[in-house]
This record gives structure tokens, sequence and C-alpha cells, in this order.
């Protein structure tokens, strides 16, 4: 079964990965790591979940603007080059693009200091909670020089830097470096995982793609970034290309994690693709492109039949129309979509559907129903939902999977009202999805 394995975005997630059933593993960005050194490795211990650490190296081919708030750079890239301490990772935030000209001398010692990192978690071992026995270890032995034995990644990932054509620095770093990486006294070519960050071009033409896999064929095991390739949104021909990438490099025997991916990455299943990871309901795509920005998003609840999320508000309302599309039995769920099945009556179902929302009467009477799921369930019935559909299609046929997203896109679109609803625009994704597996 095609694995899914979740990006730790923020520090507040990190309860979330404690629902161990639902995920097979976790990816932790390397900054984090590195400003959380003394309380990271614990969380990492006790997740007791194969992990990996993204070196996020791409951003040393930005704008310097991308890596800082106003002039200063951002706290957690700041740790994170005081930590690999070497004459590249200096350059992160001081050049608009410091991988030019850069020596293979630089790039071998970055190499190293990069796998060196997360082999060693950040160079600082796994920390027990007792300061004490903490104090007592290190008289016998410097912790920093030597690996983490008890808590390793399960694959070390190279520098990779994002690349819009074969010929350009970035590819050339990318091969480079994971050649470099083998040769690292941190690592066993075996683990080894290079990241091919590329943008959409390179899927689109066959003959790159094939040098791309030719390049990268030796190695066990490869993570794919399309970047900014949202699975919903783009064409028939875009999917039908990232299927031929995943079946070309599984002719060689190389795994392939895609970096960023949503249900249609769960239907790669069908064509080998040995794991996929998303945020925890969010970031199903990335553009390394777009400057990362701030503040917080609204709830949004996971629709089973549509394969998307929906803010609360429209996928209660949603409901309310068309009852028998609220099926989850999650925790979270189940007491409500329970009842919901028994009744055809539109007002009793509204008034089941009560404890998802609070009730406000507005000074001309108006009864405003506000939604009332908070972060944590959204997010846990995500995870929910994601590991039964891909015990779906693992256990599934895929003539049946496919014939239920043309049902569901036919039902969507001949039964619902899209002008009701602001973010539910277009169902294409079913039908593409459909025709593209």
């Amino acid at each position: 079964m095609t694995e899914i394995w979740y990006r730790l975005n923020t520090v507040g997630e990190k309860k979330l990965f404690n629902i161990k059933s639902l995920i097979d593993g976790a990816i932790i960005p390397g900054h984090l790591i590195a400003f959380y050194d003394g309380t990271m490795p614990n969380f990492i211990k006790d997740l007791n979940l194969p992990f990996l650490i993204d070196p996020m190296t791409y951003v040393w081919g930005k704008s310097p603007t991308y890596v800082k708030n106003g002039s200063d750079m951002k706290k957690s890239f700041l740790k994170y080059v005081e930590k690999l301490d070497c004459n590249l990772a200096r350059q992160l935030g001081v050049n608009n693009i410091s991988i030019t000209g850069v020596t293979d001398h630089d790039l071998s010692i970055f190499t190293n200091k990069i796998i060196q990192f997360q082999k060693l978690l950040g160079e600082v071992k796994y920390n027990p909670r007792s300061k004490s026995l903490s104090r007592i270890r290190n008289r016998f032995k410097n912790i920093k020089d030597e690996p983490t034995s008890d808590v390793m990644p399960k694959y070390l990932i190279p520098p990779y830097f994002q690349f819009s054509n074969l010929l350009g620095t970035e590819y050339d770093l990318t091969v480079k470096a994971a050649q470099m990486a083998k040769t690292s006294s941190y690592c066993e070519e075996e683990a080894l995982m290079p990241c091919l960050h590329m943008n959409r071009d390179i899927l689109y033409n066959k003959t790159a793609q094939m040098k791309v896999v030719q390049d990268f064929k030796d190695y066990s095991q490869v993570i794919v970034w399309i970047n900014n390739f949202d699975e919903r949104l783009v064409s028939n021909a875009g999917l039908s290309h990232f299927v031929d990438l995943i079946e070309s490099f599984k002719e060689h025997d190389v795994n392939v994690l895609n970096l960023y991916g949503s249900y249609f990455s769960g239907l790669m299943n069908y064509h080998d693709l040995y794991a996929f990871s998303s945020g925890i309901a969010i970031s199903h795509r990335k553009d390394a492109d777009a400057m990362p920005g701030g503040g917080g998003m609204p709830l949004r609840y996971y629709e089973p039949s549509l394969k998307m999320e929906l803010v609360n508000d429209e996928v209660f309302r949603l409901y309310a129309d068309h009852p028998h599309l609220f099926t989850c039995d999650c925790s979270i769920c189940a007491p409500i979509s329970s009842q919901v099945q028994t009744l055809s009556n539109k007002n009793d179902i509204e008034a089941i559907l009560d404890p998802f929302f609070l009730i406000i009467k507005s000074p001309n009477g108006t009864i405003i129903r506000k939604p009332t799921m908070y972060w944590r369930q959204t997010r846990t019935h995500f995870l929910y939902q994601r590991r039964k559909e891909l015990q779906e299609i693992s256990s599934t046929p895929p003539n049946v999977i496919l014939a239920n997203l043309k049902s569901d896109y036919d039902y969507f679109m001949q039964n619902v009202d899209f002008n009701l609803f602001k973010n539910l625009t277009t169902v294409e994704h079913l039908k593409k999805w459909h025709d593209s597996a």
C-alpha cells in the first residue's frame, strides 16, 4: 500500500502525530530541527515512527528575502546556518543566488555537513529528560561526535536545488551533491534519498524526464517534488506525465516518494508509488517560487466524496441538503453522521447538525449558524479519512475506485447548485483523476 507521510509544518502540530496508527512517517524541516534542538530530539524519540529530515537546501537558491523578516534572518534559519557552519551555508541570505559559482570543494563540505546534520539530529543526540543523567553521560563521551544510534532518519537527503532545465547550475549541483553524499562518512549509499525538485517544464519534456531518470536510476529511492503541482488543478496531460515519471523510475526498481500530494497520489498505488506526503489537511502542493506568507487559515473540513477541503460552514450546508454524503465514521463525526443517516426532513437534519454550529440570532432576527469544529477536530478527521482512503485503494480493484470517482462527479454536476458555495466552484478534478489514473 502506498504510504502517507506527513510534514511537521509548525511545532504546534506535534500532538497530531500522536495518532500513530494513521501515519506511516513524518517529514521534519531541517531549520525546525536546528531551532528546537533542545526539544525536537525528544519529540522524534517519542514519535517512534519512521522519519525524514528535509534539509530545505533549495532556499540557498532563493532571494535573501525568502529567509528574512525585514532585514533580519529568520531565527530558525540563522540557527540552521550556525549548525552547518561552512562557507556555502553562510551564504544563505547574503547573496541573491548564493549557489552561483559554487566550487566542488565548498559543495562537498556542505553536502557532508547536511548529511551529518540529519544523522546526528542537528548535531544533538537524544537528550534524556533527566539532566543529571545527561551530565553523567557527557563525562564519559562526547555525544556530538557519534551518530545517534537510537533515533535515525529512515533515509538521508543530500542537498538539492530547484531546477527548471537540465543545463543550469541547480540541476548540476543536485546531481553532484547526491554523488558526493555517497562518500560521506556519515552515510551508506543505500540510505540516500535524493530529492528532485523540478519545475513542470521537466515533467512535460519526455527527453528531459528520461534524462533525470537515467541520472538517478542507481539510487534505491528518490523524492520527487514537482513545483506547485496541484493535482486538482493540473491538466490531464500533466497527471499522465506524472504517472509516466513514477513508472519510469519503477522500471529501474527505484521507489518514489512524492513530496506534495493529495488523493491522486493515493491512486498511484496502482502504479507502485512508494509514498506521498502533505501537511495535515493542508499543503498538498507547494510553490517554492512564492514568498512565504503569514497568518492563519480558516478551519477546513475534508469532504470524502469531493476529495478536498471545504470551509466548515459550507460543508455542513452541503450535508444539510445532501445528507447521504455525510457518512464519516471517525470518532469526531460518527455521533452526528449516524443520526443524520436516519433522517429525511431538512429541519430535522439541521437540528442534528447543531452540535457543529454556534447558533446566533442577529439583531434583525436572522439565525446565523457558525461552525464550532475546532482545529484539532478537523485535522483528526482528515487523518482518519486519508488512512481509510488508502486502505480502500489498496484492497479494491482499480475499476471500482475509478467508477466511484465518476459516480461522485456525476452526482455533484447533476444535483449540487455551485452558486451556493464560494469555495466549491468545480469538481472537474474527480473526472480528471478518473481519466488519468
